[in-house]
């Protein structure tokens, strides 16, 4: 339930900030969702940590070859999909930089170790078929508006982290009992809606219209999905 700790948005804002960092600073391969590290330009950052541990390089190559056959096999809109979803799947994996943070893992590299085990046996047990990608497509957490509302049954129940712009309706004078609103990003829009506002908060988050990921509950609506928000930020 949200408390009225205005530092708490400052906070969660600050997490989210690095976090549009991290994605805004993806490479130019995790944007076009290829295979394969270069390790020899990995630089800094996650990359590099797999090639300092041979077992995540070998669990990267794993990843590379089975994510190239099935990019070979999949046609039309189910190809769209599987590379929309590896580009998700990369955000994620990134992510293990704020494995401390989260205290979700020790550190980074255990973090890569699970994430890349994980996405290496899914691929390799992937069926190239409508049917078996369709059960994959909700197993992504770090996610976008476009992308829930494409699957947006699947995500029903889901817990993610959706990454855009809020715009609340209660910045509007027209609606200030509002606790509705609007996620955007990449001309996409997903609906967000709050469990508790205090004034506090709604004043901070119409002043900053911050752009970051929010945590909440895919629910459906009428059939359409939205974003329910009930956890203290």
């Amino acid at each position: 339930m949200l408390r009225s700790n205005p530092l708490s948005i400052a906070t969660s804002l600050w997490v989210a900030f690095a976090l549009h960092l991290l994605l805004a600073t993806l490479p130019v391969a995790a944007a076009e969702a290829p295979a394969g590290i270069a390790c020899a330009r990995a630089g800094q950052g996650v990359e590099a940590s797999i090639c300092e541990h041979p077992e995540l390089l070998e669990a990267d190559k794993r990843i590379a070859v089975a994510f190239g056959h099935l990019r070979a096999a999949f046609q039309g809109e189910d190809a769209a999909s599987f590379v929309a979803g590896q580009k998700l799947w990369l955000i994620e994996r990134n992510n293990c930089t704020n494995a401390k943070a989260t205290g979700e893992f020790p550190d980074v590299s255990s973090c890569l170790a699970n994430r890349m085990e994980e996405r290496a046996n899914l691929l390799e047990h992937l069926a190239p078929t409508h049917e078996a990608l369709m059960t994959t497509v909700a197993s992504y957490r770090f996610v976008e508006p476009a992308y829930v509302d494409q699957f947006a049954a699947s995500y029903e129940g889901h817990k993610v982290k959706a990454v855009g712009s809020l715009l609340l309706d209660a910045c509007d004078n027209r609606h200030t009992a509002s606790l509705d609103g609007h996620i955007q990003h990449k001309g996409a829009s997903l609906p967000v809606r709050f469990a508790v506002l205090e004034p506090v908060q709604v004043e901070a988050l119409c002043h900053q219209k911050p752009f970051a990921w929010w945590t909440g509950t895919i629910q459906l609506e009428h059939g359409r999905p939205y974003l329910l928000i009930s956890e203290s930020r």
